[in-house]
């Protein structure tokens, strides 16, 4: 050997040091987010030229709150949970981990770990001597490991039983992560299910609802249900996923590691397993969508109103298939109607009918008519609250019924 050769310079481990990294279907989320905000901004400016901003905030105000707080929700998820993740890993060694964030790295020994807990499913963190906090979840590779070297360097603040336990768990969720990746695999079912059958849906939706009801704006009425469409289908997901996690994976996981410490996936029952739930999510969401149809569920709203006497906007239930004079849900003399200036008034009289003053005398006898008025075509009649006002309003402008 020759002189002055050290072992020293030499960082040798038993234990080969692990990069593990966050998920890449992390991606396909951040591509969500942003798509889902360009269909409803896109729509918020299409409403808005239509009309005008007033007009579209008072029709649409419930519609306006929902997706506000939506895509509020969705941000916070992308900007404070997703993107300081997608440039993070971790490097776990024998007796330390370094978090590297970018240019910035991070390093932490578990001999300063002084106590570890469980927050909520995967997620756990390493409480250190200097007061600090470490998270982990499964959202990051093969998070096994960093509780494997924990285990090992620290085996007096952890059981045999607590770490035998909370490993089987972290490899079960590592796998459910994983099979997140397969959620496009089986091409032709999933074209079928997120493609085929939502159009055809969004076709026949159309076509059936068209013989009763007057579909004045075809962009807004395809624009909502598709997102009826979009929400079954991701909560049928959503179900599906951890029903089939609990119930089948998860025992499968188990199963193996107490038989022979084996953590590698079955693909193959896996990809058996998801296929037929596919199918079954296909059946079960056509049924859903069509009890949603048979009952018009889409055709509904909740709106705030003005009712031209200076008040405050109230907020009412309108019945949408309300809206023309000649449908199967016609409206008559009388009903309280919402239109889209946001106002509520009661119809007087339709197109091509013809309406007058009536004056009282001194005696409150009734009068005969005076400034008779014919209904222009496409318009309707409709009677202020008050009872002072008469104004014509297009057809097209017509959005429901008040319901009582």
């Amino acid at each position: 050997m020759n002189k002055g050769f050290s072992l020293e310079k030499f960082n040798y481990s038993p234990l080969q040091p692990r990069v593990l990294k966050y998920r890449s279907h992390y991606r396909l989320y951040t591509l969500s987010y942003f798509l889902i905000c360009f269909i409803f901004i896109g729509w918020f400016l299409g409403e808005i030229v239509r009309t005008n901003f007033t007009t579209f905030y008072q029709e649409n105000f419930s519609f306006i709150l929902l997706s506000f707080f939506s895509i509020l929700a969705l941000s916070f998820f992308q900007w404070v949970i997703l993107h300081p993740r997608s440039k993070r890993s971790i490097q776990v060694f024998e007796d330390h981990i370094l978090v590297k964030s970018g240019n910035l790295d991070e390093k932490f020994f578990f001999s300063d770990v002084v106590k570890w807990k469980n927050v909520f499913y995967s997620t756990f963190y390493f409480h250190t001597k200097d007061e600090k906090k470490f998270f982990f979840n499964a959202s990051l590779e093969r998070i096994d490991y960093v509780w494997e070297g924990f285990y090992r360097a620290r085996p007096d603040l952890v059981t045999k039983e607590e770490y035998e336990d909370f490993r089987i768990k972290l490899v079960q969720f590592d796998h459910h992560q994983k099979r997140k990746e397969w959620f496009f695999k089986h091409q032709f079912l999933d074209l079928i299910n997120w493609v085929l059958m939502p159009v055809l849906f969004l076709v026949f939706a159309y076509w059936y609802q068209s013989q009763d009801v007057l579909i004045h704006h075809p962009v807004g009425y395809f624009f909502k249900l598709f997102l009826y469409i979009l929400l079954c289908l991701i909560a049928f997901s959503f179900v599906f996923s951890i029903t089939l996690k609990s119930l089948i994976f998860d025992q499968k996981v188990k199963e193996k590691i107490e038989d022979g410490n084996e953590k590698n996936r079955d693909l193959e029952f896996e990809g058996y397993v998801l296929e037929r739930s596919k199918m079954c999510q296909l059946v079960l969401a056509s049924c859903l969508l069509t009890v949603f149809l048979k009952f018009d569920l889409n055709l509904f709203s909740v709106a705030k109103i003005k009712d031209g006497t200076g008040k405050s906007p109230s907020t009412v239930f309108v019945d949408n298939r309300y809206n023309c004079f000649s449908c199967k849900y016609s409206l008559k003399d009388g009903d309280l109607v919402v239109f889209q200036k946001g106002l509520v008034g009661q119809v007087l009289a339709k197109s091509g009918e013809t309406i007058g003053q009536i004056k009282r005398d001194q005696e409150g006898r009734m009068m005969a008519s005076s400034n008779l008025t014919v209904v222009p075509d496409g318009y309707f009649a409709v009677q202020s609250l008050d009872g002072k006002k008469i104004d014509f309003i297009k057809e097209s402008e017509l959005i429901g019924k008040v319901q009582n």
